[in-house]
């Protein structure tokens, strides 16, 4: 009994101890994301979004002041693409507002589709099973009624010897 509550206590010592390492990872990785996303920002200039276009190949959206930039850096120089007008990003900025892009619509769509899609198939498939069912019901039932018919005739022959 001894033996139960050590091991017990050993395996509560355990998950605690994996917690708690697990909930410090966490942390120091929101905070090295923070402390990320604070380096890329500036005063003045900020990395809006970033593309990447392949190994040592990347696009940039900056916005310097009140005017965006779209800058390119491939190996070890960055060239200077356009410049795009605020209106532009405005209203392609409204354009993916309305999309709405929500998982939770999809997944539900999805979860709606699946369950009637097998809601159908069980109710076929409880259709087809029923009617196998009673023909084989039926095959057994008319073996066994001429097997007594002729168990009966014998043994009708049987009694008239």
């Amino acid at each position: 009994m001894d033996d139960f509550f050590g091991t017990l206590l050993k395996i509560i010592g355990f998950l605690i101890v994996f917690g708690s390492i697990l909930f410090l990872v966490i942390v120091v990785t929101k905070l090295i994301g923070y402390r990320a996303k604070q380096a890329m920002n500036g005063k003045y200039i900020n990395v809006l979004e970033s593309v990447s276009l392949g190994i040592d190949k990347n696009i940039f959206l900056v916005k310097v002041s009140n005017e965006y930039i779209l800058l390119s850096s491939s190996g070890k120089k960055i060239d200077f693409l356009t410049s795009v007008k605020i209106d532009e990003l405005i209203e392609t900025d409204q354009a993916k507002s309305n999309e709405n892009f929500s998982f939770k619509s999809i997944f539900d769509k999805y979860v709606k589709k699946e369950l009637k899609k097998d809601s159908d198939t069980y109710k076929s498939t409880n259709k087809n099973i029923f009617n196998y069912n009673i023909a084989r019901m039926k095959k057994i039932v008319n073996k066994v009624s001429t097997k007594d018919k002729k168990n009966g005739d014998e043994s009708d022959e049987n009694k008239k010897s």
